[in-house]
């Protein structure tokens, strides 16, 4: 039974801290595995100019200050791959680089990283390769560290969704908009409605060599109605912190009043035994989830991106 801490506190530095060491042990276990680590920090910032869309810069100093304590990290790499905007103007624009005044951290672009490929669904029926930067599959421990937000697509985005589209490139090519299922964003309104359905199937497939060995997620503040980019504040007050990265999500979409099983790639994972959605099957360690959860504002296209069930086999 896979354990996720949840923290309730008055700041979002403390919260996080406070998740963080209900798991010490687990994440001690990962990271001291290897005798010298570099450590890969996934935050998200899939637009670098709305913070509420963005992981914050605190919930990145909380991490990093718990992080000190393991003398065999030998390298701390902060990556993103932003799907507009340059990642450095990300790192800007939420004080990242400020961090690295205090903690020895090295910044990278994701969508500008060497990669490898590897098959993706099309809604036309086709396979086609994605790239998918190196990086974020050869590092010796992965951290997704992000807001939970409402998703106009796939109904949620927590820790597993922002590790796996954050790692796909997107140049004068653009393989993040292919994992949706289609080959360009021009033609969002032709296929919208298919890709509600295959896009769940896409992060699955995608998962095995795109998984995180530990989550975060900030739920001091999330976003409810239409996320990710244009929703509006949730207050919370937790954190949610897990080394099975669909457990995680799970739980943090259960604070934000979803049924984690009623998100398709998290019900898909399950399904495959890439991680635990079922809640009666997870130890929550904290408060009972029942005295933090809210209701959130679903996205305006929720109807549409449900119907992802009817292609439940």
């Amino acid at each position: 039974m896979p354990k996720v801490a949840l923290a309730k506190g008055s700041s979002r530095l403390e919260t996080i801290i406070k998740a963080l060491n209900m798991i010490d042990k687990e994440i001690e276990q990962g990271i001291r595995a290897k005798d010298s680590a570099t450590v890969l920090i996934k935050p998200n910032m899939v637009v670098t100019n709305t913070q509420l869309a963005a992981t914050h810069a605190d919930a990145l100093q909380a991490l990093l200050e718990y992080l000190q304590k393991f003398d065999n990290i030998e390298k701390i790499i902060i990556g993103e791959g932003p799907a507009g905007s340059s990642a450095q103007e990300g790192f800007n624009n939420y004080g990242y680089l400020k961090l690295a005044e205090e903690y020895p951290i090295e910044f990278m672009d994701l969508n500008k990283d060497s990669y490898i490929t590897t098959p993706i669904y099309q809604i036309e029926g086709e396979e086609i390769k994605v790239r998918i930067a190196k990086t974020s599959i050869e590092t010796d421990y992965k951290i997704s560290i992000t807001v939970p937000k409402t998703h106009e697509t796939v109904i949620f985005t927590g820790a597993m969704k922002n590790f796996i589209m954050g790692s796909a490139l997107r140049d004068e090519t653009d393989d993040k908009i292919k994992i949706h299922g289609f080959p360009e964003r021009a033609k969002w309104d032709q296929y919208y409605t298919r890709a509600v359905k295959l896009m769940h199937k896409n992060l699955v497939r995608l998962a095995p060599i795109l998984k995180p060995d530990l989550s975060i997620i900030d739920e001091f503040v999330a976003m409810e109605g239409n996320g990710p980019c244009r929703g509006t504040p949730l207050k919370l007050g937790a954190a949610v912190t897990g080394t099975d990265h669909v457990a995680t999500d799970a739980v943090a979409a259960s604070l934000m009043g979803f049924n984690p099983l009623d998100i398709g790639y998290l019900y898909y994972a399950d399904r495959e035994g890439l991680g635990t959605a079922q809640l009666s099957k997870i130890e929550v360690l904290g408060p009972n989830i029942q005295e933090i959860r809210k209701n959130c504002k679903r996205h305006e296209n929720y109807k549409t991106e449900i119907t992802w069930k009817s292609d439940i086999e």
